[in-house]
């Protein structure tokens, strides 16, 4: 595909080692990508591929942390990064 809208990614714990080998290819092509991240140090990892490579950071919720909103409080069990590819807004 020459664009793709929106990438959903959950690919347990696999996150690490299959994105970075492709990361010009979805800087080029991707304008969302929503990843579920598995450990901290993954998450990490994958928040600064993503920076590193021009990408907006929109969601960044880390794993097993609980977050407090207006509406109440939420406990995520893995991570969550939703990016935003600027080359696209």
């Amino acid at each position: 595909l020459d664009h793709v809208d929106y990438l959903e990614i959950d690919i347990q714990s696999a996150e690490h080692s299959a994105l970075p080998p492709f990361i010009e290819l979805i800087g080029r092509r991707v304008d969302w990508v929503h990843l579920g991240t598995h450990g901290q140090g993954v998450h990490d990892a994958m928040a600064d591929m993503f920076r590193d490579h021009g990408f907006r950071i929109e969601i960044d919720w880390n794993p097993e942390t609980t977050y407090e909103t207006p509406d109440g409080s939420f406990r995520t069990q893995d991570g969550v990064l939703a990016v935003a590819n600027p080359k696209f807004d």
